[in-house]
């Protein structure tokens, strides 16, 4: 029998997500992208205007009234002033400029650090399922050998084959069965690598339901 699996069997599709989501070198991209994107708004914002106001409120005892005039001074006294200031400036223009291009630069170095570690997961998946296929094919292999073996040793008996022969068809079976623990401990291998790729502490199999059609 092949050598049991792993308790957990991933989708190609969620090893990608768990790739993506547990990178740290991809959280620390996205963490740039932030950073650029602060300073993108810190740039922008020395071109925004500055706008400053002030508003007075004085209250008297009594309103001040001169004959032939009226009210003089009221009771009440409210003022409001309003400022605002637009300064711009060939650097301010620069920085923001510098800034977008700083993004620009973040946002395309996290894409190419996604197909870089999508490609190697996936490039471990089918190294798992390339060595399942080779432990299978492996058993075949066993099969052929063993019945070779036996229609040698029956060739023997009947006169049609020598001993020599028979030596032969067992080594050939034995040599099929040391191929096959080698099969075998490359799978377990190829699991254990794909878990540490993945940044898991086991050992993860892979299923095949979402794999695009030839």
């Amino acid at each position: 029998p092949l050598p049991p699996a792993p308790a957990r069997a991933l989708t190609l599709a969620h090893a990608l997500e768990i790739a993506d989501r547990g990178s740290p070198d991809l959280e620390v991209l996205r963490l740039q992208i932030e950073r650029g994107e602060a300073a993108e708004r810190i740039a922008w914002a020395g071109v925004l205007p500055v706008i400053s106001g002030s508003l007075t409120y004085q209250r008297y005892n009594q309103p001040i009234e001169r004959a032939g005039v009226g009210t003089v001074r009221g009771a009440d006294q409210l003022g409001a002033q309003l400022a605002i200031v637009e300064t711009l400036s060939l650097r301010t223009v620069s920085a923001i400029r510098i800034a977008e291009a700083a993004s620009d630069v973040s946002r395309l170095s996290l894409d190419d650090a996604r197909r870089l570690a999508h490609g190697s997961i996936a490039r471990v998946f089918f190294i798992v399922l390339a060595a399942r296929r080779a432990a299978e094919l492996s058993r075949t292999q066993i099969d052929d050998a063993v019945r070779q073996y036996q229609a040698m040793r029956t060739r023997r008996e009947l006169g049609a084959a020598v001993g020599l022969d028979v030596a032969r068809a067992e080594v050939a079976a034995l040599d099929a069965v040391r191929r096959s623990a080698d099969a075998d401990a490359a799978l377990e291998r190829a699991w254990d690598q794909l878990g540490s790729a993945l940044g898991l502490d086991a050992a993860v199999d892979v299923s095949v339901a979402d794999l695009p059609a030839i």
